[in-house]
């Protein structure tokens, strides 16, 4: 079995070749290291590895940015590589002496906040491009996946832990 056949095959509820060996996410710190240099590739993060920030009367975007690069799962025998679109995260942040990006003041805290959000245009078919980049470059390499960041996570990042739990 290829990659792909053996990923599918294991979702299906089949017995594959073997186990799938799959990460969703590699730190690019630990990326490098494996290959011994700098990963420069179109998708990388412009602001930070877990999301993009901004302030709520800002406009924002979706960030996509690959998870595990093409040569790193060769040498780690992975079965799958993938995408990631990253969304906004409203918070001030800060930097620590090792590039640690790290929120300082989460902004999301009050219903004026909230009503000057602007969030991303998802109908604008630009925001995919990077996307079908991706597939058209790995289309039979690897299985591929392609991981979004909805839900808890944004949301508690751009309240903060107490505006959060308070709020419900």
């Amino acid at each position: 079995m290829d990659s792909r056949e053996r990923v599918l095959t294991a979702l299906r509820g089949g017995v594959p070749d073997k186990v799938p060996f799959v990460f969703g996410y590699i730190d690019k710190r630990i990326r490098e290291q494996i290959l011994g240099q700098p990963i420069t590739y179109p998708h990388l993060p412009k602001k930070a590895d877990w999301s993009p920030t901004f302030r709520p009367e800002e406009p924002t975007y979706l960030e996509p940015y690959e998870c595990i690069d093409a040569r790193v799962a060769h040498i780690l025998g992975l079965d799958a590589i993938g995408m990631q679109y990253m969304t906004p995260i409203y918070a001030d942040v800060d930097t620590t002496e090792d590039g640690t990006v790290y929120i300082k003041k989460s902004l999301l805290n009050t219903p004026e906040a909230v009503a000057q959000m602007k969030l991303p245009d998802v109908d604008d078919e630009r925001i995919y491009q990077p996307a079908l980049d991706f597939v058209k470059k790995h289309k039979g390499e690897f299985a591929l996946y392609c991981r979004i960041r909805l839900g808890i996570s944004p949301t508690l990042m751009s309240m903060g832990t107490e505006e959060f739990s308070y709020a419900i």
